[in-house]
């Protein structure tokens, strides 16, 4: 069809010499999402580029394209030198990994340098089904580091929310996150409770 069609032209971009013409292919492709899927073969190849930024992109045309193979082969990335290569393959790695084959290795990523890896990895968490929520209380634990960025202790508090019995432990600490002087954490932790029900909850009507 059309798509297919549309889809093998932009592919073409896949291997030029010119790093930006990568990036855009992976980017393009990408967008299309599953309609892309025959293509993920150039993709994956592109998941060493020398480039960073083409390494990062290609991760998240692998995510888009929903092509489950790809998904030991962007679990490398999670250990890349470039955050934003890390950031981008922890986000797919949440869109292909079905089985919760990596997630241990996505848990780890809780402790990475970047603070934009760490908010990924609470993210991904809490989209990765039963097999990640053995994790929730390193989750957990981002919610009280020593100076932990705002952004990732908010990304903590939400992603508990969507952690079901075991994210449900934590909702005292929750609770004790409504009076953070944070109105991002405290809005992050009114919705995990919601989100996590049973008593409690009934002061935030």
């Amino acid at each position: 069809g059309g798509a297919a069609q549309l889809a093998a032209d932009v592919a073409g971009g896949l291997d030029g010499a010119d790093w930006e013409a990568r990036l855009v292919a992976c980017e393009a492709l990408g967008a299309m999402g599953v309609l892309a899927q025959r293509q993920a073969v150039g993709v994956i190849r592109l998941l060493k580029d020398p480039r960073p930024a083409v390494r990062a992109k290609a991760a998240f045309a692998c995510g888009a394209l929903g092509d489950q193979v790809a998904a030991s082969e962007v679990a490398v990335l999670l250990g890349d030198t470039a955050s934003q290569v890390r950031d981008a393959a922890v986000r797919a790695i949440a869109r292909l990994d079905r089985e919760g084959e990596h997630v241990g290795k996505v848990a780890e990523r809780l402790l990475d340098t970047a603070p934009s890896v760490r908010v990924a990895a609470c993210a991904a968490l809490a989209d990765m089904g039963e097999s990640a929520q053995y994790f929730a209380s390193l989750v957990a634990q981002r919610l009280s580091a020593d100076r932990e960025p705002l952004e990732v202790r908010a990304a903590a508090a939400r992603a508990l929310g969507g952690m079901g019995e075991r994210g449900a432990v934590h909702k005292d600490t929750l609770q004790k996150l409504l009076e953070d002087p944070s109105p991002l954490v405290r809005q992050a932790a009114e919705d995990s409770l919601r989100r996590l029900g049973g008593p409690g909850v009934a002061a935030l009507a």
